[in-house]
């Protein structure tokens, strides 16, 4: 059964890609690798959320995606980066944007199997253009 929607899912990506004059190979190349990293993460997410139950695990992986993006930030804006003003909104924009819904997710992981959180998931873009 988990194949017919499989199915059905490819079949909407198509449609929705499909613009009348052909589908763009380099786009459907980088789809279809997005699709591939996305259900790495849900099954990387499952191991992790079944192994750590505190958030010991989501702390660690925010805190590498914040050094990882320091030298960027360095080289963009600076001394800026220390004003008070831009720490406080950095933290807000991470618990808002990361820290929050990752935690949520790993939740979610903990109590449904991988292939139930992909397909509610991907309901996600439809529901957030509401």
């Amino acid at each position: 059964m988990s194949k017919v929607w499989a199915c059905c899912a490819a079949a909407g990506v198509v449609l929705l890609g499909y613009s009348g004059t052909g589908l763009d190979a380099l786009g459907s190349g980088f789809a279809m690798l997005a699709g591939c990293c996305w259900g790495g993460y849900i099954l990387v997410g499952k191991r992790l959320a079944m192994r750590v139950k505190d958030g010991s695990g989501l702390a660690l992986a925010v805190a590498w995606g914040a050094l990882l993006s320091v030298p960027y930030g360095i080289s963009q804006a600076g001394a800026a980066l220390l004003e008070p003003e831009t720490i406080a909104l950095a933290a807000i924009v991470a618990v808002l944007s990361s820290v929050l819904p990752y935690t949520c997710h790993l939740e979610a992981l903990r109590r449904l199997p991988p292939r139930v959180f992909g397909v509610l998931t991907s309901l996600e873009p439809m529901v957030g253009g509401w």
